[in-house]
């Protein structure tokens, strides 16, 4: 007789089926989900693999509920001449910190336009990688300190006969904040069962 591992079952109710429908896009699922039943009743049926694996990724459509994040990122970055200035601060909006719970892994990606030479760059909570190939700088802050706002301030320069500086730049920021869903999804119920197979 042959023993499988326990099948589980993610199961949500229909106010809850009715958001999946609304809001998930771009779903991706591991190997072990059953994909048939996920199309047919937006239940995620799976036989777990061993160790840690990621069972889903998906994309919320944030336009369906007003979403602000907890975060703020505010860049001050002007460009003249042969050089700019950098300065961009980070913190927790007053809502979050409220709610007790702490951002983690906090990190604020800046691309620079190709044609900067050198940066010279200070940073008071955590520190900077700055890939000089696709001139992105990753700000790893971690947690958010309760007694300073995370700064990166100082200069950039370009040499003398550089092309002309694109100032659209997107500043993005990436956290956890453990325990809450951004997307307001949540698991309905679990059911673990055993199949036996001769």
């Amino acid at each position: 007789m042959i023993r499988r591992p326990p099948r589980s079952t993610l199961s949500s109710s229909s106010a809850a089926s009715d958001v999946y429908k609304r809001q998930l896009l771009d779903c991706s699922f591991h190997p072990c989900v059953r994909y048939g039943r996920w199309e047919r009743e937006k239940v995620i049926s799976f036989v777990p693999p061993d160790g840690d694996f990621k069972l889903m990724s998906y994309t919320v459509d944030q336009s369906m509920r007003g979403f602000s994040p907890p975060i703020y990122v505010k860049p001050q970055i002007t460009f003249s001449g042969n050089g700019g200035m950098v300065n961009v601060t980070c913190g927790e909006k007053q809502m979050a910190m409220i709610k007790g719970k702490a951002l983690e892994d906090v990190k604020v990606t800046i691309p620079f336009p190709k044609s900067v030479s050198t940066l010279n760059l200070t940073c008071n909570v955590g520190n900077y990688l700055f890939d000089d190939i696709s001139k992105v700088l990753e700000w790893t802050i971690g947690k958010i300190p309760k007694d300073k706002t995370p700064l990166i301030t100082g200069s950039v320069s370009f040499p003398p006969d550089h092309a002309e500086v694109d100032e659209n730049m997107v500043v993005t920021a990436e956290f956890k904040l453990q325990g809450t869903s951004v997307s307001g999804i949540a698991v309905d119920s679990l059911s673990l069962t055993n199949e036996k197979y001769k």
